[in-house]
């Protein structure tokens, strides 16, 4: 391969301006974002990672499914916080925020490369769209694995695109893209899939396997390697979770028809016919086939995830959401000659009216996440009256409204679960009827492993009493199907 990347975006007299329009629109996110509830899932992993600091053992006092990354990389956070008496949220904010930061700042560095083909407004455009992804168009995902992953293999995904080019990265460079790639793919068992068919798409476009010696590959296997090696020497009770609890986990399950009907399917669907119509077109070839073969790779994982909860394709909205906007400018670009392209790429348009579309979306997906918040933020004040710093329990299946209440209320959750999610497993029924007398099974009745879980949560409830109880009494509880299940009757 020969040439270079470039290091720094063209220099022109509205550089300050456009600077100051992105410093706008990511400074209103901020402000923005500290008003939203975070989600159950990152409450319950930073909730876990203060008791690993406490001196909790991962995997025996807190039971999760989730290799233990997630929670290590909440445990700076929850240091931080209670060091200097700040929320623990508002530090993980914070530092997620900074990570987007760097992840932007890595990839600006690679974007002028890859975009070269586009006029400056466009690249600029394009460049506040990926900000836009990685914040707001996160909503409810902030802080999710998936979220995290995005941010921190964004710079890679620009570096195979400067590779597919036959330019070089440098090697230190090259090497720091490579660490954060490792660390974003090992976050989920799932996530080295798109690495791999990456890797494959660049063999294939440079006719050779030399490409496989790259800094930037080189080190995402070795942390992979390094990762795994650990968890399999340190958290040997891992694999017995997987291997014995795994199974219960699949009553959350969905249908396919259903997994595929999610918000990132159409975009696929137009992303398709979308790539083979500019197939021979050469501008930003390279950018457009990344983004499209990373959002049709995360879209199988979403997929193979079997459980079609929306942050489980937010990688391929990103992905995908980049390949349209791409190909979108490209199309622009064929209107060199038209006044209409002079106007949509100018000073005015970029630095103005970009600026405020990206804030009325800002505003858009704060009305829809407040309104989906609400009933959760409804349990909030109700545990911070009755059981700040003393503990709760919540009879649930699902981790909401157990989380992200506890977090925000101070309460204190002595149980290993997250929640009742083994339960489903043992008493789903699509069809609302009872295959015992009473509905449950007694002690006689119950397999080792329903026994195990029963006596835990019972033992936990008799061991330290909850000062709070609370008990989920909806007709629809999560994964059950049309059962009725009372929670207090089965305990």
């Amino acid at each position: 391969m020969s040439g270079s990347v470039s290091i720094s975006w063209s220099q022109d007299r509205n550089t300050v301006l456009w600077f100051l329009a992105f410093v706008g629109v990511f400074a209103f996110y901020v402000i923005r974002s500290f008003s939203h509830l975070i989600s159950h899932d990152v409450g319950w992993f930073l909730y876990g990672a203060g008791r690993l600091l406490d001196g909790a053992r991962l995997y025996r006092d807190v039971i999760d499914l989730n290799p233990p990354l997630v929670f290590y990389l909440g445990m700076p956070a929850v240091w931080l916080g209670r060091i200097g008496g700040w929320s623990e949220i508002d530090v993980y904010r914070i530092l997620i925020l900074l990570t987007i930061l760097l992840s932007l700042l890595l990839s600006s560095r690679l974007l002028n490369s890859v975009l070269s083909d586009l006029s400056l407004g466009l690249r600029r455009a394009l460049f506040l769209f990926l900000a836009l992804l990685l914040t707001t168009l996160a909503a409810s995902d902030f802080g999710q694995r998936e979220h995290v992953m995005a941010i921190l293999i964004f710079p890679y995904l620009c570096g195979v695109a400067v590779h597919a080019k036959r330019k070089d990265v440098r090697p230190g460079f090259g090497a720091l893209v490579g660490l954060l790639a490792g660390i974003g793919f090992a976050l989920k068992p799932y996530f080295p899939i798109p690495f791999i068919v990456l890797e494959i798409y660049l063999v294939r476009k440079l006719r050779g396997v030399s490409s496989l010696l790259r800094p930037d590959v080189l080190v995402v296997v070795g942390v992979q390697v390094l990762y795994w090696t650990v968890v399999l020497l340190c958290h040997k009770e891992y694999i017995d979770i997987v291997v014995q609890m795994g199974q219960f986990y699949e009553a959350y399950d969905t249908t396919l028809e259903d997994t595929l009907a999610n918000r990132v399917t159409p975009f696929l669907l137009l992303s398709v016919p979308v790539f083979f119509a500019q197939r021979s077109n050469g501008r930003v070839k390279e950018f457009r086939s990344v983004t499209f073969v990373a959002g049709s790779a995360f879209f199988v994982v979403g997929v193979l995830q079997h459980k079609g909860w929306a942050y489980h394709f937010y990688p391929a909205l990103t992905a995908l959401g980049l390949f349209l906007v791409a190909s979108g400018a490209v199309a622009m670009m064929s209107w060199r000659k038209s006044r209409y392209f002079h106007w949509l790429t100018s000073t005015r348009f970029i630095n103005v009216i970009i600026p405020l579309t990206l804030i009325t979306l800002m505003i858009t997906f704060d009305i829809v996440w407040s309104a989906r918040k609400k009933a959760h933020a409804d349990l909030i004040p109700f545990l911070a009256q009755r059981a700040a710093g003393r503990s709760v329990f919540v009879f649930s299946t699902g981790m909401t409204p157990a989380f992200p209440a506890v977090n925000y209320s101070r309460a204190v959750w002595q149980s290993p679960f997250a929640c009742l999610w083994f339960l489903p497993a043992l008493y789903h029924d699509e069809g609302g009827q009872s295959n015992t007398p009473d509905g449950y099974n007694s002690l006689a009745q119950m397999g080792s492993l329903e026994r195990r879980f029963f006596n835990q949560v019972v033992s936990d409830l008799v061991t330290t009493p909850p000062s709070l109880l609370v008990s989920n009494t909806s007709e629809w509880k999560q994964a059950l199907g049309r059962r009725s299940f009372d929670f207090i009757q089965y305990y």
